[in-house]
């Protein structure tokens, strides 16, 4: 599933519906909250909305779940920049994952120790999340962006 809502938020956002690309992150974190790279989406997705903070937060738990994740830390640097932080820009620059946290405490910057299990466990949780999935897409086909 998560996969799934991934792609769902990639094409949404690729169409530019930031906000229904958010949800569909959210929901594919629901499904799986330790995938790095549905973090990084988000983080774009909210970058592209000008909440740059949110998305630096958003980079930081991708970074955390994935260290090797060298390019994420282009993306908080570009956050940084647009926020004219220097000390984050600084932050980005030494690639220290704990100056970023230190820099944002009101924001979470999930480990995977953290995170929630996921919620699919059954079959039946599965079928739901699909019905979901198929409620978004024909709601985003009809009426446009859902969730602005």
């Amino acid at each position: 599933m998560s996969l799934l809502w991934n792609k769902i938020g990639a094409t949404t956002a690729n169409f530019g519906y930031s906000n229904a690309a958010i949800h569909a992150y959210e929901e594919a974190i629901k499904t799986r909250p330790n995938y790095p790279r549905v973090w990084a989406n988000l983080g774009i997705a909210h970058s592209n909305l000008g909440d740059h903070q949110k998305a630096i937060s958003s980079y930081a738990t991708s970074l955390s779940l994935n260290p090797n994740a060298e390019h994420i830390w282009h993306y908080i640097r570009l956050a940084a920049v647009s926020l004219e932080w220097s000390d984050m820009i600084e932050a980005a620059n030494m690639k220290s994952l704990e100056h970023v946290r230190e820099l944002l405490p009101t924001y979470e910057i999930y480990t995977s120790e953290d995170l929630p299990p996921p919620l699919i466990q059954t079959r039946e949780d599965a079928e739901d999340a699909l019905l979901n999935i198929r409620s978004h897409i024909l709601y985003n086909s009809t009426y446009g962006e859902p969730y602005a």
